[in-house]
């Protein structure tokens, strides 16, 4: 739904500006052939200090790109995901992460197309699909986090 996808773009917003508090790095992929980064995500990226935008021709963010050296050149172990396709884009490039590379994401700074309401019906077998892909993240990686307030904290510890 359109608040759905306002609440994850307010969410991922707070992460970046977290990111510019913090000085942690951010990487800004976009999807060649698909549609581009909202304004405001980009605009807030633009803050970041240490950043880096790419672009991938795959689901997969590692495969065919610099993603896994640019993470090697900031010493960077982990990283939090955020993005629209929760069980394409997001989970393919979290499955192609490296060894030594860790994950996590939240159920808040991503979304999926699944799960929008389509012309006002809601699809509830889609919705477990949706998660089945939330057990995924848990049962691999760092896991995913209910919501990104918990990414906030963390990021706030360092």
């Amino acid at each position: 739904t359109r608040e759905k996808k306002d609440s994850m773009v307010v969410a991922q917003l707070e992460v970046l500006d977290s990111a510019v508090r913090n000085n942690f790095p951010a990487i800004l992929i976009e999807y060649t052939g698909f549609s581009q980064t909202l304004p405001e995500i980009t605009k807030a990226f633009a803050n970041v200090p240490r950043r880096s935008v790419m672009a991938k021709h795959y689901t997969n963010g590692f495969f065919a790109t610099q993603l896994h050296n640019i993470l090697d050149s900031w010493d960077i172990g982990c990283m939090a995901l955020m993005g629209i396709s929760a069980k394409v884009c997001v989970k393919e490039t979290a499955r192609g992460a490296p060894y030594g590379i860790t994950y996590l994401t939240t159920e808040t700074t991503m979304a999926d197309p699944i799960m929008v309401e389509s012309r006002g019906q809601h699809l509830p077998s889609r919705n477990h699909l949706y998660l089945e892909t939330i057990d995924w993240y848990q049962r691999n990686g760092l896991g995913c986090l209910e919501n990104h307030r918990h990414l906030l904290e963390l990021m706030e510890q360092k």
